[in-house]
């Protein structure tokens, strides 16, 4: 990926090399006729030229217009996911602690544990835990917030379960 710098630099230096193909197509255009056909020929140098550096601008692949948005990895839960297909709930648990140490603001990791604990442990306890784990290092709001609503959906059953066994 180009910095917002030298993409700029990239787009004027490629800009100066289509110059005189962008003035060959002009005065070709201008003449009008059969030779205006010669002149898309041309053009399509500097058209190939300026392509690359505008798109990306465009895209914001080189973070352009939010240069304060950090590009982060995401955790991949395919691999929790498929320990959980296989059976293997304690290294699928693992998977997410690793998550969790490389990830500690991602409130989706958290989620994940939680799921993890009430649908298939079916132990409230360890729900509990990652959730407080996750509200002790997610700072944001939302998130905390997002954290807090999936757990009692996740463990709807299991805190009416463990309301009754308190009665």
């Amino acid at each position: 990926m180009i910095d917002k710098s030298g993409l700029w630099r990239l787009l004027f230096l490629r800009f100066l090399l289509g110059i005189p193909f962008l003035f060959g197509a002009y005065f070709i255009f201008r003449n009008g006729g059969v030779p205006s056909i010669l002149g898309v020929f041309v053009m399509l140098p500097a058209a190939y030229l300026l392509t690359d550096p505008i798109s990306s601008l465009i895209s914001n692949k080189a973070n352009v217009f939010h240069s304060e948005t950090k590009h982060k990895r995401e955790p991949i839960f395919g691999h929790a996911d498929k320990h959980i297909q296989m059976g293997e709930l304690d290294e699928a648990m693992a998977v997410y602690d690793e998550f969790a140490l490389e990830f500690p603001d991602n409130p989706e990791v958290y989620v994940g544990m939680i799921k993890l604990a009430a649908e298939y442990f079916q132990d409230i306890e360890m729900a509990r835990a990652s959730l407080r784990k996750g509200l002790s290092k997610i700072t944001d709001k939302d998130d905390r917030a997002f954290l807090l609503k999936n757990f009692r959906i996740l463990c709807r059953q299991l805190l009416k379960t463990d309301e009754g066994e308190d009665a």
